[in-house]
């Protein structure tokens, strides 16, 4: 373990460490212990939430987005936790039952509130991937179609790409599962015509764009559909 995480592991244990201190030091002045212990548990369990909360945080460019509601949450239960456990340690009440029952609550809340937050997160990064491979078809074949116009002299071949580049350009970027194959046979010939472009055969190239619109036709009318 380097030195970073050994002062982490420090830092995140001076609360349980002076918590800790404090209750088993006053711990003999409490006419009711078992009262205390309710609270004790429940107090050391939520900090333990709230340490281990970076664990359930969806990794990615968004990830410090999807983490901020989650630490609030776990936050607010923790000092929930905390404040309610000094009030019941304080007023030494008789019965256990109070405890338990105000605590269960709590935490139902707590989770309801957390793992809906989790659920919406996921549901907001499976979209967001879902939108960013819906746009590499328009945004993947754009730019090798523009290369390659680049790269011919042919008039002809050249206003047929041009053609082609523009319409796929303007193609809706949503997707559909039935789409999907025809995008990527779309762009399984499009690399074939980047090869074939080195061979000046500009018939082929012709011929090989008037494929590609027929398919790229094709997708968008299955997504109109």
């Amino acid at each position: 373990m380097n030195r970073i995480n050994w002062q982490w592991l420090i830092l995140n244990s001076i609360f349980l460490i002076v918590f800790n201190v404090f209750f088993f030091t006053l711990k003999s002045s409490l006419n009711n212990c078992n009262s205390a212990w309710i609270p004790f548990g429940f107090i050391h369990i939520a900090y333990i939430v709230l340490l281990a909360t970076p664990l359930f945080v969806r990794l990615g460019k968004f990830s410090v987005d999807y983490g901020r509601p989650l630490f609030l949450i776990s936050s607010l239960y923790f000092l929930a936790v905390l404040i309610i456990g000094f009030i019941f340690i304080g007023i030494n009440i008789n019965t256990t039952t109070i405890s338990w029952l105000t605590y269960i609550g709590l935490s139902g809340v707590f989770a309801v509130w957390f793992i809906g937050n989790l659920v919406a997160n996921e549901h907001t990064v499976n979209s967001i991937e879902r939108h960013e491979e819906e746009l590499l078809y328009v945004k993947i074949t754009s730019s090798q179609l523009k290369a390659i116009m680049n790269m011919i002299s042919d008039s002809k071949a050249r206003k047929n790409i041009e053609y082609l580049y523009d319409y796929i350009h303007s193609s809706p970027i949503k997707s559909s599962p039935n789409a999907l194959g025809i995008e990527r046979e779309i762009k399984h010939e499009i690399d074939n015509l980047f090869n074939s472009v080195n061979l000046a055969d500009n018939i082929f190239i012709v011929e090989k764009t008037n494929k590609i619109l027929q398919l790229a036709m094709e997708r968008n009318r299955v997504l109109g559909n």
